[in-house]
């Protein structure tokens, strides 16, 4: 398994060699950064976003262990698929989402980006999908 090496500064020095176990380390420390984080996706299933601002989706996880959650969301016709945070360039909100000890929830933003008639196909429709990134202690 790859394991994490610290760069000292004097391999960076700008008068110092370009060595092998510099290299080696450039080469190995982001697998070795990432190598302990596994992905669980969760569906979102049906949420009618233009209707009910916030859903909570149990993760199964112990709280401890996840390090980051994101959620991809569809529009209704699926021809985009957005990440819950997103900020338009004209300014408009997305939402956000919130880990707590057995549920991630999800919120969008009233008034914003996902409050629209785009957003609310409702029942019998996946909304997206949650990708929670955590590691086995």
């Amino acid at each position: 398994m790859t394991t994490f090496v610290t760069i000292p500064d004097s391999d960076v020095d700008p008068e110092s060699p370009i060595t092998t176990g510099l290299m080696v380390a450039l080469r190995d420390n982001p697998i070795a950064i990432t190598a302990d984080l596994f992905l669980k996706e969760i569906e979102i299933g049906d949420w009618d976003m233009n209707a009910t601002p916030s859903l909570n989706i149990p993760h199964g996880l112990n709280y401890a262990d996840i390090h980051f959650v994101t959620a991809t969301i569809r529009h209704d016709i699926d021809v985009n698929k957005y990440n819950i945070h997103t900020i338009l360039t004209t300014g408009a909100l997305g939402g956000g989402s919130i880990v707590t000890v057995s549920n991630i929830l999800l919120n969008r933003v009233t008034g914003g980006f996902f409050d629209s008639t785009n957003f609310d196909t409702f029942p019998a429709y996946n909304r997206g999908w949650i990708a929670i990134w955590y590691v086995i202690p």
